[in-house]
């Protein structure tokens, strides 16, 4: 049997790389700010794909937590997504704003 890899930031309750529900993405643990906007949450979490390659950063708006189905497989009301290197990018920018 082949073992399955898995970057060590990978959350496995979040993680659809492998088994029945695949759609081939490792994600960490989110980080959850609350927002404005009643009902809404923002979600900012990293992905890569099932072998580890393509590391980006995920920024999803989604309703407050419901108990039918888990943050990673509910539909987001917005999703922006920045590879790796624009995230870091960014990340300079946020810190000369801040």
């Amino acid at each position: 049997m082949v073992e399955e890899y898995h970057p060590d930031w990978c959350d496995r309750a979040a993680c659809t790389a492998y088994g029945p529900r695949a759609d081939g993405y490792h994600r960490s643990e989110p980080f959850v700010l609350a927002t404005d906007g009643p009902g809404v949450q923002l979600y900012v979490y990293k992905v890569a794909d099932w072998d580890g390659t393509n590391e980006s950063i995920e920024i999803a708006q989604l309703e407050r937590r419901t108990a039918d189905k888990p943050w990673h497989l509910r539909e987001p009301l917005r999703e922006m997504h920045l590879p790796q290197t624009t995230a870091t990018a960014l990340q300079g920018v946020l810190a000369k704003l801040a």
